[in-house]
């Protein structure tokens, strides 16, 4: 990036750039300097300064890091706090019942395999074939032997809006660790789930279930393939928007694969 001047004007000198610098209380004051020099004097580390036009300021490693804390873990090694993650396979290929274990070990505090967990209470959105979803959780309690009347686990076999859903989460005053949304497909409020734009500007609505809910749980997000794709491994990016982590491959000759 770099560092840009305002438009020449009357007071303005020839082979002159006005730039912008903040003083040591933080202001922004113009100086003229000539353009040979601008980069001379004020080279990009300094990250002092900004640009009139844009307000854009290049921050220095230190200082941008300066408030930065490490994500927590949910499940060691494979789900951390505040991130969205895509698990994403064709229909009947166990996706339901991939996120359902995930939910009920999380709600139990129970290690996932080898990986530590911390238990927390789960909220699971039911969009789609909500009567299956419950067919195979009665099924996982008698299996897991896990109490339902106790469990921390709740569903909203609800499809609409992320603001209704987000203010709805709030009414009940929980806070929530893991958020998983069954499936992208059925909560998109889009025209084209295929259509780029469309699919990013769905990606940043679901990041905000990490961002705006109380507590920042994870967030993992079931979704079928793209139209467009072959047979063969993939990820489906739509549902984890720029900053998040894939963390679901499915291949069309092996089991769904949980990878870090």
């Amino acid at each position: 990036m770099s560092t840009q001047s305002t438009p020449a004007t009357a007071t303005e000198q020839p082979d002159h750039e006005t730039v912008w610098v903040r003083d040591a209380s933080g202001n922004l004051k113009p100086k003229q300097l000539r353009s040979a020099e601008v980069y001379k004097l004020y080279p990009l580390k300094t990250a002092e300064v900004v640009s009139k036009k844009t307000k854009l300021r290049i921050v220095q490693a230190g200082e941008w890091l300066h408030d930065w804390k490490p994500a927590q873990s949910l499940i060691n090694g494979l789900f951390r706090r505040k991130y969205v993650y895509s698990l994403t396979a064709p229909a009947g290929s166990g996706k339901t019942a991939v996120a359902l274990t995930i939910a009920a070990h999380v709600a139990e505090g129970r290690d996932l395999g080898d990986h530590v967990t911390t238990d927390g209470r789960v909220l699971y959105l039911a969009g789609e074939n909500d009567g299956d979803v419950m067919e195979r959780l009665h099924m996982m309690a008698e299996t897991m032997q896990f109490d339902l009347a106790s469990l921390p686990l709740d569903f909203l076999p609800f499809v609409g809006g992320m603001d209704d859903i987000k203010a709805t989460i709030r009414a009940t005053g929980h806070e929530y660790s893991l958020v998983i949304v069954d499936t992208s497909q059925a909560y998109f409020s889009g025209d084209d789930f295929n259509d780029n734009r469309a699919a990013k500007d769905w990606a940043q609505e679901l990041r905000t279930l990490a961002d705006d809910l109380p507590g920042g749980p994870t967030v993992v997000v079931l979704s079928h393939p793209p139209k467009s794709a072959d047979r063969g491994p993939y990820v489906h990016s739509a549902a984890a928007p720029s900053g998040t982590k894939l963390m679901a491959t499915r291949t069309w000759t092996d089991m769904t694969t949980l990878c870090c």
